[in-house]
């Protein structure tokens, strides 16, 4: 694997694990809040609406630019969205905005392995960013529950950084990678 896919697999994994540990935060963020049973619910389908709403456009988004680049655009909607929760917008209003990050992330994620590697290597590098998908998840459950569980801000500003560490690893996305090397194409 190229230097590049690694940089790809750290990207995901804090992004990942950041998107997993917010919902946990935002979670503990309402514990005494004066809202009914209603809201934690509407707050998750807050990100899925998003989600599904921007779903439709994104992947022709993201093939008419630069992968890396719209993976940069992605986590920083992500963490403009922790950001805002942590400033005190609305919840709900806040995590949509990390669901549209989301939407915008998925397409570049994979669309960009093409011009990483190989295409003999595609499979396993699918697997290497599922598998620490998969991971980060886990963690991210984890560790957002109990830096929470210290502090909401604190964990709100961890996530924040995540993303940003994120983004900033999408921009060496570049250099070590196969564009405009043949040997990638075979």
């Amino acid at each position: 694997m190229t230097r590049a896919v690694f940089v790809l697999l750290a990207a995901q994994f804090l992004t990942a694990l950041a998107d997993n540990a917010l919902l946990f935060a935002a979670i503990a963020m309402l514990i005494g809040a004066p809202r009914g049973a209603w809201y934690v619910p509407a707050l998750q389908s807050a990100f899925l609406v998003a989600f599904v709403v921007f779903a439709p456009w994104v992947g022709a988004f993201a093939d008419a630019r630069s992968k890396p680049r719209v993976l940069l655009m992605g986590n920083a909607l992500k963490a403009a969205g922790a950001a805002a929760m942590l400033a005190g917008v609305e919840p709900i209003a806040a995590y949509a905005i990390v669901g549209a990050g989301a939407a915008v992330y998925g397409p570049a994620k994979y669309g960009v392995l093409p011009e990483l590697v190989p295409h003999s290597s595609l499979v396993r590098a699918n697997g290497l960013i599922e598998g620490s998908t998969i991971v980060a998840i886990i963690v991210g459950t984890v560790v957002g529950g109990r830096l929470a569980d210290h502090s909401v801000p604190v964990a709100l500003g961890s996530i924040v950084l995540c993303y940003i560490t994120s983004a900033a690893a999408t921009l060496l996305l570049r250099s070590g990678s196969c564009w405009g090397r043949s040997s990638c194409r075979g």
